[in-house]
């Protein structure tokens, strides 16, 4: 009899459960709600989503759903808006929502472990997410990662539950939650074609009827084109449906990757500011085997520490219930699917996150939450035959070593710090140019600087283009010009303004390595 059989099932075993589930819980959020006070700046991304809220304010909602999915549409700056009704801080109430979706990620990923290998090992599935480093961070940024997250890991415990239990209602509310993660944001789609797979491998594999798989699907599909017509419909009027358009965008800058007159190298340049020329001569020679590289590197490091030591050993330990038991091959077929998407990901935009393969490790973690019952039970019997230690003497020790993991996790989430200091002159360039005292200044930044406009409550013009600079300040007049050098150095239209006397230069700040940023004033 393995480990998973022996689970105390009783009253007793659920409550003690249950209220180690409720620690591990608060825990979780006690270290989210630490790191919230200690988090330094908002990530390059922040800033947009933060403006998207407030333009609802002033254009209403149907602002977001202009562009489509691949847009800059998403239903996390809605609830940046409501929120912020309440705090009156935008960045604050982008990191609450944050906060409250990472916290409830914990709750579902316990349920998905549970579903899979048992109580115990969903604590221990529930403690790995409150504890993981990035997750902690990824909970208190303004971004819709842990949004993303929830919904997607949540549309797969409801559609495993309803796939296993026969409950029907399970899997259309499966639906609605992954559409919604596609509302999040359009790799959503990816969870709905995985759940959509694995529907169907789990059914021929368990020899269901073809109609019955045929039922699941459509009752998993049907809130898509339902809820996604509403939607777009009363937001944005029936006559303006943005769905087909939206995904015409995905498909053609899908092919605009593939058929990029760019070369390999011109693209991984644009794409990763400051690579090396000799890392960049190892990538073009062997492409394939450095995007492989590339994903085994990001999806070993996105586990965190032993964590993934901990996934190799169950995946072994588990080999002989990975295609028998229906819940191991759900997830397993989910997780093929999302490996293929990642790896789509680095091929066309030539770079892979470790949030971009975060939803991957999640649906991975009932692995390493069963190797680390199967150790934790291992010790226990072998210390008790070679020390004759009580139960209860044993169990505190593992819960000591615990609470160290959970220290360390935000000692550790504070080395992941380093990364923002660098941003330092993001703050710096945005509290001088508050200080000149200009009400609501319009500001000109280089993409990966909007947060300056953000930090000194003006307003922001994206440089996307450095050859229509100089049409850009003629036409939308902007109060002040930063220029990144670590973009290029300064570009001939500026020094030609500045000799002409149109704008001038009031001060540079030291910014990333040798990079200066230049701050210029458009004289009135």
């Amino acid at each position: 009899m393995n480990t998973i059989s022996k689970q105390s099932t009783g009253s007793s075993g659920t409550y003690r459960y249950r209220h180690i589930f409720l620690i591990i819980l608060g825990a979780g959020i006690l270290l989210r709600v630490l790191k919230l006070f200690r988090m330094p700046l908002v990530a390059p991304d922040s800033a947009g989503y933060v403006y998207n809220a407030l333009a609802i304010g002033t254009e209403g909602l149907r602002s977001l759903f202009l562009n489509g999915f691949t847009g800059n549409f998403s239903i996390y700056p809605i609830l940046i808006y409501f929120v912020n009704l309440f705090v009156g801080d935008p960045i604050l109430s982008g990191q609450l929502v944050s906060l409250f979706f990472g916290s409830l990620l914990i709750v579902t990923v316990y349920f998905l472990t549970k579903e899979m290998m048992g109580p115990r090992a969903g604590l221990l599935a529930a403690f790995l997410t409150a504890a993981h480093p990035l997750l902690i961070r990824y909970s208190v940024e303004v971004l819709k990662d842990s949004m993303l997250f929830f919904f997607a890991i949540t549309s797969v415990v409801l559609a495993l539950a309803g796939h296993e239990r026969k409950k029907y209602l399970l899997i259309f509310l499966a639906g609605i939650m992954a559409w919604t993660t596609s509302f999040v944001r359009i790799f959503g789609v990816v969870i709905v074609v995985s759940i959509s797979v694995a529907i169907v491998v789990s059914g021929i594999i368990e020899r269901r009827k073809w109609h019955m798989i045929a039922y699941e699907l459509v009752l998993f599909a049907l809130p898509a084109p339902v809820a996604g017509y509403l939607c777009f419909g009363f937001l944005v009027g029936f006559k303006n449906e943005y769905i087909i358009q939206s995904l015409m965008k995905l498909f053609l800058s899908i092919s605009e990757r593939f058929s990029a007159t760019a070369s390999y190298r011109d693209i991984l340049i644009a794409n990763n500011p400051g690579i090396s020329s000799q890392y960049l001569d190892v990538i073009t020679s062997y492409p394939t085997l450095s995007a492989f590289a590339e994903f085994i590197n990001v999806f070993v490091t996105a586990f965190s520490g032993a964590v993934f030591s901990f996934f190799l050993i169950g995946v072994y330990l588990d080999r002989s219930s990975l295609i028998k038991r229906g819940p191991r091959l759900f997830v397993l077929s989910c997780a093929v699917i999302l490996t293929l998407a990642d790896l789509i990901i680095l091929a066309t935009l030539f770079f892979l996150s470790k949030r971009h393969v975060m939803i991957l490790v999640l649906l991975l973690f009932p692995w390493s939450a069963f190797a680390l019952d199967r150790i934790i039970v291992w010790y226990r019997e072998r210390v008790h035959r070679k020390f004759r230690m009580r139960a209860q003497v044993f169990n505190g020790i593992v819960s000591a070593v615990f609470v160290i993991w959970l220290i360390l996790s935000l000692a550790f989430t504070s080395f992941l710090d380093w990364a923002d200091s660098k941003h330092y002159y993001k703050r710096e360039a945005a509290e001088y140019i508050e200080n000149l005292g200009q009400p609501d200044p319009l500001i000109l930044v280089l993409p990966s600087d909007r947060a300056i406009p953000l930090y000194a409550g003006g307003q922001e013009i994206i440089l996307g283009d450095v050859a229509t600079l100089e049409k850009i300040i003629a036409e939308k007049r902007p109060d002040f010009i930063v220029w990144n050098t670590n973009r290029g150095p300064l570009p001939e239209s500026l020094k030609a303004l500045s000799d002409a006397g149109i704008i001038e230069p009031i001060q540079t700040i030291k910014g990333l390595d040798d990079d200066l940023i230049v701050i210029y004033r458009r004289e009135r």
